[in-house]
């Protein structure tokens, strides 16, 4: 009976035991926060694309806690494709590789796990991988987005901080997933329509230009000629305003020339119509005198006729 009950009691303990020592060891890793992974940018001509074209996008981590193993998901745009041998690598020399998974059957979405070696952690920040992406050689010029979600189908972003499922995270310890994209450009074509709308503004700009230059001479024609018509008459003012000082002083001589004789004139006509008046009434008078003297000597020889008769 006691050998039954002490194997009871040790079953027990046992049973017990396990969740001990899984309540020390969750109590034991403490969750990461503020982690942040990103994806970077490229730019690339369409006359560098040669069939299908492989660019490395850089992938880096920061604000990194240290981990094992970090699982985080890449998804592309439709119009491109990830590499076909494979979709991505690691860079960090800690790093011993990159486990890939489609999580759908497109392809375009896979979830890319960072792997440390053994027991160690890798702690460093910067690029700890690159992404390899397909481009198509007659993708036409545009921006092409790859972002991280959360989650895709049954993968989702998590960190193991170190090896043990007790140390597993999820995205809530991340504070940024940041995407990146692929930039296409087309410099032939962009220089040809460039050189092209140059060509129609020089054309549409000559005949303005020489309608400018046409009104800009004009009116340089114009203004010269208003120029030359403004000085010609400054010039006339200028010698009229002599010419007119010049006839002043002359024609003030002249007025006191022409008052002096005119005074003259007048004084001579005044004398001349004095003498006149002189004489007409010198003449007015000369008939009454004479027809006195008349009558007087008529007087005379009458009483001599008179006294004459007398005597005898």
């Amino acid at each position: 009976m006691k050998l039954v009950n002490s194997v009871i009691g040790l079953a027990a303990a046992m049973a017990v035991l396990p969740s001990c020592v899984c309540f020390c060891a969750e109590a034991e890793y403490e969750a990461p926060s503020d982690i942040e992974v990103s994806v970077g940018s490229c730019e690339i001509d369409r006359s560098q694309l040669s069939g299908d074209t492989i660019v490395e996008l850089p992938v880096s981590i920061n604000n990194n806690c240290g981990f094992v193993s970090l699982n985080v998901l890449f998804e592309l745009d439709s119009r491109l494709s990830f590499a076909g041998d494979y979709e991505a690598a690691a860079k960090a020399k800690k790093l011993t590789g990159v486990n890939i998974y489609n999580c759908y059957d497109s392809g375009n979405t896979i979830s890319a796990c960072f792997e440390v070696s053994g027991r160690s952690r890798f702690t460093d920040n910067g690029e700890i991988g690159a992404l390899r992406v397909s481009i198509p050689e007659n993708t036409p010029a545009g921006e092409y987005g790859i972002s991280m979600p959360d989650s895709a189908g049954e993968f989702e972003v998590m960190i193991f901080t170190y090896n043990s499922n007790d140390a597993m995270f999820g995205r809530e310890c991340f504070s940024a997933l940041n995407g990146g994209s692929i930039i296409i450009t087309d410099k032939y074509h962009e220089d040809q329509s460039d050189s092209g709308s140059n060509e129609e503004e020089n054309n549409a700009q000559q005949p303005a230009a020489e309608a400018e230059d046409t009104g800009e001479k004009a009116s340089a024609v114009t203004t010269a000629e208003s120029t030359t018509t403004v000085t010609s008459s400054t010039s006339t003012a200028f010698k009229t305003t002599s010419t007119v000082s010049s006839t002043s002083s002359d024609r003030s001589s002249e007025t006191q020339t022409t008052a002096a004789v005119t005074s003259s004139v007048e004084t001579s006509s005044a004398d001349e119509v004095k003498s006149d008046l002189k004489k007409g009434r010198n003449r007015n008078m000369f008939a009454p005198v004479l027809a006195a003297s008349l009558l007087v000597i008529g007087a005379a020889v009458v009483f001599v006729v008179k006294k004459g008769g007398k005597s005898k």
